[in-house]
């Protein structure tokens, strides 16, 4: 199960939410063009990270590119600040995650996505905070030389997070007197082919880690830590397997149902959960045709099901 927020679609990238965009080669061209003369001179990884962002569909098209100023309808309920992204969640409280900033230099704004150069050419971090869209971290690894573990430091309302394991791979992001902030998505990586790379996250107090086993991945290995919920929406993603439980079994007193619908948040979980037969039926529609169902809110609208794809999320599988 995948757990996001929404993205411009009828689910996401509704993240990993992943976005999938038209481009090739032109709309390369365009998002490559913002990173200028000295940085790729610099030869920090810049140019190669914003190629595999816009190829792992982690970056918007061409026409929403660095030259453009978000627009005055859109709204951001992240911010990016000294190496941090922080994003305010559905509880009103806010989480952060702090990049390693060892070896790391200024960032290069392309679209919502900051990208840092790095003077280790193997790997580089980006963060996006594309609005309506799942906030993340992410690292690049650029050949087999990369590092496979990466530690990203949590806070909840400014703190040092409590940090625990959730069901289906979740990390539950809490302050320290137990409060609930937010939600972490189960952890994600895709090499250059599109193709899923085996990742974990392991837990060292309010540090995160991700370990991603590219043993027999092709370079470039795009992963994120993503947070599940901003202060816009939520989105539920079951994969096939749990897509075919809800189809034969039913929504109602489900406990994997319980427990994926509490990491939305209380008032989500108190919605998601009343959701009954309709859930079955979108759920066997869903699988039949090969999709996945989602539960999604998004602001002040009801929580209600969709169907989404393979070619939506890699989480339907």
């Amino acid at each position: 199960m995948r757990h996001a927020t929404d993205v411009n679609r009828h689910r996401k990238r509704v993240r990993r939410s992943r976005l999938t965009f038209a481009g090739g080669l032109a709309s390369i061209a365009l998002v490559l063009s913002a990173v200028s003369g000295a940085q790729a001179a610099s030869d920090d990884g810049t140019e190669a990270t914003a190629k595999a962002l816009q190829d792992a569909g982690i970056l918007r098209s061409a026409s929403d590119s660095l030259s453009r100023q978000p627009q005055s309808t859109e709204v951001t309920t992240s911010a990016i600040t000294d190496h941090q992204l922080t994003v305010a969640g559905s509880t009103g409280k806010t989480s952060g995650i702090s990049l390693p900033t060892a070896n790391l230099g200024s960032a290069t704004r392309t679209s919502s996505t900051d990208i840092y150069g790095s003077t280790d050419a193997s790997h580089n971090f980006a963060f996006n905070d594309t609005p309506s869209a799942g906030p993340s971290a992410l690292v690049v690894l650029h050949d087999p030389s990369a590092p496979t573990d990466y530690s990203f430091e949590i806070t909840a309302d400014g703190l040092p997070a409590r940090l625990s394991a959730g069901p289906n791979g979740y990390i539950v992001v809490e302050t320290s007197d137990g409060e609930y902030v937010n939600a972490i998505a189960p952890a994600w990586a895709t090499d250059a082919n599109g193709s899923p790379v085996e990742t974990t996250y392991s837990i060292d107090g309010s540090t995160l880690i991700q370990s991603i086993n590219t043993e027999d991945a092709a370079f470039p290995v795009v992963a994120d830590p993503q947070y599940a919920c901003d202060g816009i929406s939520c989105t539920l993603e079951f994969n096939r397997s749990e897509t075919l439980t809800f189809k034969e079994t039913g929504w109602g007193g489900s406990a994997a149902a319980t427990a994926a619908c509490a990491l939305g948040g209380p008032g989500f979980a108190v919605a998601c959960g009343a959701l009954g037969a309709v859930v079955t039926i979108t759920a066997t529609q869903a699988y039949n045709q090969g999709d996945c169902l989602g539960i999604r809110n998004t602001g002040p609208s009801p929580v209600y099901p969709v169907i989404y794809s393979r070619a939506e999320s890699a989480n339907c599988r």
